[in-house]
């Protein structure tokens, strides 16, 4: 795949066009994907796949999210898939939300205090106080 944009380019995200910045470096393909690292402030500098990047010109013609339902078309597979990678990466803790089951915990801390303990050759009960 070549790269569709250059260094100095200026460009936005597909799921948000008012997050815009240049690119700074086309960094090498990972899995066979164009990487770009773009400048958005000092202190916020981010790497995006070239699926996930919209030259600024031709982002006017980027529908939004309203406009796209209202017309009753839809996103296609790619634009879907870049748009939730951005909202991903945007909200890195709300990701990957677990039930933890408190029953389950209890069985793994047994578990590896029981494994530690015979690690280092002792009891549980004098390393633990049980």
């Amino acid at each position: 795949m070549e790269p569709q944009f250059s260094a100095g380019q200026i460009v936005c995200l597909k799921a948000d066009p008012s997050r815009q910045g240049p690119v700074i470096e086309v960094l090498p393909p990972l899995a066979g994907r164009v990487r770009y690292r773009i400048f958005h402030s000092p202190g916020d500098i981010r790497e995006y796949s070239q699926e996930q990047l919209l030259s600024v010109q031709s982002s006017a013609a980027t529908p939004t999210d309203r406009s796209v339902l209202s017309a009753g078309s839809f996103l296609g597979s790619d634009e879907f898939l870049a748009r939730l990678t951005a909202c991903r990466l945007a909200n890195p803790l709300t990701d990957n939300v677990v039930v933890v089951c408190p029953k389950a915990l209890v069985t793994k801390w047994r578990a590896e205090r029981k494994r530690c303990a015979t690690a280092f050759g002792r009891r549980t009960s004098t390393v633990f106080g049980r």
